[in-house]
């Protein structure tokens, strides 16, 4: 048996925030490399590596202990169906 639903919910936005985080830092990676800082933009690429690896382990984490985490978006849209 998994956990409640409501837990569910409490595991999925770390996950969708770390995957935000990650594509920021791509961002800025990418603008650090055309301005010509080339180890910041190394900083940067490492750190969204580091957020996706994160991310990665706790879907695996979830879905190991019969939870299922919802793709982006997703857990919105079963939260407005159930308050309707």
């Amino acid at each position: 048996m998994g956990c409640p639903p409501v837990v569910n919910e409490i595991r999925q936005p770390p996950i969708r925030v770390l995957i935000e985080r990650a594509a920021l830092l791509y961002g800025l990676g990418a603008r650090a490399f055309y301005q010509g800082r080339e180890r910041s933009a190394r900083w940067f690429e490492e750190q969204a590596d580091e957020a996706l690896r994160r991310a990665a382990e706790m879907r695996r984490a979830a879905e190991a202990t019969g939870e299922r985490t919802a793709a982006p978006g997703e857990a919105g849209a079963q939260r407005i169906e159930a308050d309707s």
